[in-house]
């Protein structure tokens, strides 16, 4: 039997998170080979994830990414254990108030950019070889466009996104 791929998922507590978790258990049939799952959240709760092949194995380890000591923790843990990941599926994210005064900007940015990154740098090194793969997913309900300066002209794009058709 060949060793299980690792597969993590942040936030995987609800929401999109859970819903990849659930969908990658459910077809077996398009796994070829056995797959650890980490599903991961701030809680590390037992999110009771059924699996539908004795290939699979759950785990639900606890990962706050905006926290350099449980990033760390998780890593060592996770590298001890089985080496090298296949695929990192970055979900963890929160969303904004609805009310936006600056102040509401630092908790997005630590945790859709500045987490994601730090967990990026800390799982890269454990990455498979040619086929290891990271996925970052985002939303626009998490875009800080409510704290950027109106532009010049509403209806003119900025400059230097403009494109051109010729090469």
């Amino acid at each position: 039997m060949s060793s299980p791929k690792v597969i993590i998922v942040t936030g995987a507590n609800r929401g999109i998170g859970c819903a990849i978790c659930t969908s990658l258990l459910s077809h077996p049939s398009q796994i070829s080979h056995p797959i650890t799952l980490f599903a991961t959240s701030r809680q590390g709760s037992n999110l009771n994830l059924t699996t539908s092949s004795s290939n699979q194995r759950n785990l639900y380890p606890s990962l706050d990414i905006t926290s350099s000591s449980s990033i760390s923790t998780f890593v060592l843990k996770l590298k001890s254990s089985y080496g090298n990941v296949e695929v990192l599926i970055n979900n963890a994210g929160v969303n904004l108030d609805s009310d936006f005064p600056p102040s509401n900007a630092r908790k997005p940015l630590d945790t859709n950019y500045r987490g994601t990154l730090d967990v990026c740098t800390a799982i890269l090194p454990l990455l498979t070889p040619k086929t290891g793969r990271i996925v970052n997913l985002s939303s626009a309900g998490s875009s800080l466009d409510p704290f950027n300066p109106p532009s010049p002209s509403a209806s003119e794009p900025c400059p230097r996104l403009k494109t051109s058709t010729s090469w």
